[in-house]
């Protein structure tokens, strides 16, 4: 893209961020062909062959179909299911509370913020 979104021509369109390959439908797809990198259909409109390709799944030994949420606090990348996580882990797909230490999902924060921070 050369142009921002305020900026953009008429009639532009996203070639950086795919849709989905329903004609009317706007969503970011996950889904695809299994053993493809390109997701081509949203959840709504994916076909009973395709799975998520978009999302990581568990790495456990025993092979794991779900998505892959926990790791280990500071690594770069999820490895497990909440089934698979080893003693340690934390959710790194859920923020948790900014009071030290606490492992708990944020309910409040402040309206100015709009954003939860503590529970």
């Amino acid at each position: 893209g050369r142009r921002c979104a305020r900026h953009r021509g008429q009639g532009s369109v996203d070639v950086r961020n795919p849709k989905c390959i329903h004609p009317l439908c706007g969503k970011s797809p996950s889904y695809g062909l299994p053993g493809s990198l390109a997701p081509v259909a949203c959840r709504d409109h994916k076909a009973q062959q395709h799975v998520d390709v978009r999302h990581k799944r568990c790495s456990h030994a025993e092979g794991c179909a779900k998505q892959a949420i926990f790791s280990f606090p500071g690594s770069p990348s999820v490895r497990f299911c909440l089934a698979h996580r080893v003693p340690g882990m934390v959710n790194a797909h859920s923020k948790l509370c900014e009071h030290g230490g606490c492992q708990q999902r944020p309910l409040w924060g402040g309206a100015e913020e709009g954003a939860a921070r503590f529970c």
